[in-house]
Parts: structure tokens; C-alpha cells; sequence
């Protein structure tokens, strides 16, 4: 199950007669136990009869955005704990990443890049200078904002010291520019779909 239990067991009775379930609230040879909304929603998810969800919604006068909730709850936790794509849709996965490896990809002209967390944790003092698109710019992670920052460096000389989440270096001074192409925490395998040419965890 997936959340708290939104209702009581006799509600839950009348959902799953709603369904046209028995007592035992199984469906069939599927095993699915209904036991509150979102075991009902991954139902919906995994057969894809919204005709019946849609039917026992307005039978049972639940708010349409209560509904969703649950499904887009359901739908996030599924993408996130199942390691391949969930949709059929995508071609070859690039394998030098983990297909749910979450990146920072970002890119400076035709210059594409994509990083880890785990590569700019390691870097010295959670900081990584790296040349993209001839120009230069740090990647760095602020441990107390826990938070991975990219942007631009002033100048070819690499950044040693820590960048906090606000582009300031050492944590004083002036904020450096920050690198406006950044799309964060994307899955590699989408990443990876539309931008091929990637180039992985640049150590230059």
C-alpha cells in the first residue's frame, strides 16, 4: 500500500462493491487488494480502466483533484523505485548510467553535459571545474544547503573552495553567474534519449 489509508473500512466495502468486487476485495487471479484509494489508483494504473475509475468517482462523489492526487503519488513513487523505463517508448538506453540515474545535464552552445551528484561530492571539497563549450565553470556541492550548483568561473583558474548555494565561493564575495541551461535531477534515460551526444562527468 501506498500512503494512509483516506477511508474506513465500511467506505472501503462500498469502493470495492463499486468495482464489482467480492468479499475477499481481490480481483480475480490478479491478487490486487484494494485496502484504500491508492491500491485502488495503481489498479487503474496497471489495467488502464479508467472507464471504471471514472464511473465509481462519480458514483461515490469523490473530488476529481483528491483522485488525482493519489495517482500522481502512485505514478512519481513507480517511476522513481522501478529501475527501467516505464514507458515503452524509449530506444536504446545509453549505458553509462543507470537508466533512473538522476542528473544535472546542462549545456554551453553544442556542448552537452551531464553529471552526478556523487561526482561533485567527490571532487575536492565537493567542487568541479570543468571547460564546456570552450568556456569555463564549476560544479559544486553546498553540504549545509544541500544543494548542486553549476556556474560560470571568472576566469580559466580553477575554484578550489567550496561554492555555496547562492554562487558565492568560500561562502564570501561576489555571486558568481549562474549557468542558465541547467535542467536538474533529470533521469539519464530521457536526458540521455534527447541529447545523445552527451558528454559524462567531464573531469576537464
Amino acid at each position: 500500500m501506498i500512503g494512509k489509508a483516506a477511508f474506513s473500512p465500511a467506505q472501503m466495502r462500498n469502493y470495492r462493491l463499486a468495482f464489482g468486487l467480492t468479499g475477499a476485495a481481490s480481483l480475480g487471479a490478479s491478487g490486487w487488494l484494494f485496502r484504500d484509494l491508492a491500491d485502488i489508483s495503481q489498479w487503474v494504473l496497471k489495467t488502464d480502466r479508467h472507464d471504471v475509475f471514472e464511473t465509481f468517482r462519480l458514483r461515490h462523489r469523490i473530488a476529481d483533484d483528491k483522485l488525482m492526487d493519489y495517482i500522481f503519488e502512485v505514478s512519481v513513487y513507480f517511476q522513481a523505485t522501478n529501475p527501467k523505463p516505464v514507458f515503452p517508448t524509449l530506444g536504446k538506453i545509453d549505458p553509462r548510467l543507470p537508466p533512473k540515474e538522476k542528473i544535472w545535464g546542462f549545456n554551453v552552445g553544442d556542448d552537452y553535459v551531464a553529471i552526478t551528484e556523487d561526482f561533485v561530492r567527490d571532487g575536492g571539497n565537493g567542487v568541479r571545474n570543468m571547460s564546456i563549450g570552450g568556456e569555463p565553470v564549476v560544479a559544486s556541492w553546498d553540504k549545509d544547503a544541500g544543494s548542486l550548483g553549476i556556474f560560470r568561473r571568472p576566469s580559466s583558474a580553477p575554484i578550489k573552495q567550496t561554492v555555496d548555494v547562492h554562487g558565492r565561493v568560500g561562502g564570501k564575495g561576489k555571486p558568481l553567474e549562474r549557468l542558465n541551461t541547467v535542467k536538474n535531477g533529470a533521469f539519464w534515460c530521457v536526458w540521455a534519449t534527447f541529447f545523445p551526444q552527451t558528454r559524462v562527468n567531464p573531469n576537464s
